[in-house]
């Protein structure tokens, strides 16, 4: 669901289980690699294959927290391709930036929120999500 959501976005999203990620963006961008790419998944293997699917000046995102403290990856492929890699952690100071990306339309966060719960339903929203995380991409618990 989650890949599916991501491609309906204008994404390129692989599932590194069904096809070979390089080779994916490489027939999606015309050979040039993407501008822009977010590890996610928080493996050390999709941590190593952002660098390598990145166009030369792209920006490499490490969001998810990989499985092992030190992830081996070619410093030279970051260099060559003159790479800006940048981590987020826990979001810091992310959220007035995108609320008001959210706010002006530039972001269209409804089309991500699957599942939406009253506060009186927050314990089942949560169980919910933690208990069906193919069929969750956002929650939300209104008041």
């Amino acid at each position: 669901m989650r890949l599916e959501r991501a491609r309906e976005l204008g994404a390129i999203a692989v599932n590194i289980a069904q096809g070979d990620p390089i080779q994916v963006v490489r027939a999606e961008t015309d050979d040039l690699g993407a501008d822009y790419t977010f590890e996610t998944a928080g493996h050390s293997s999709a941590t190593a294959l952002a660098l390598e699917v990145a166009a030369t000046a792209g920006v490499v995102v490490q969001v998810g927290w990989p499985e092992i403290e030190r992830v081996p990856y070619k410093v030279e492929t970051i260099l060559a391709k003159e790479l800006d890699v940048r981590g987020v952690n826990r979001y810091a100071n992310a959220f007035p930036p995108a609320l008001s990306l959210v706010g002006r339309g530039a972001i269209r966060a409804a089309t991500i929120v699957t599942h939406r719960f009253s506060l009186e339903e927050a314990p089942q929203a949560f169980a919910f999500a933690h208990e069906h995380p193919d069929q969750v991409i956002k929650t939300i618990v209104f008041n």
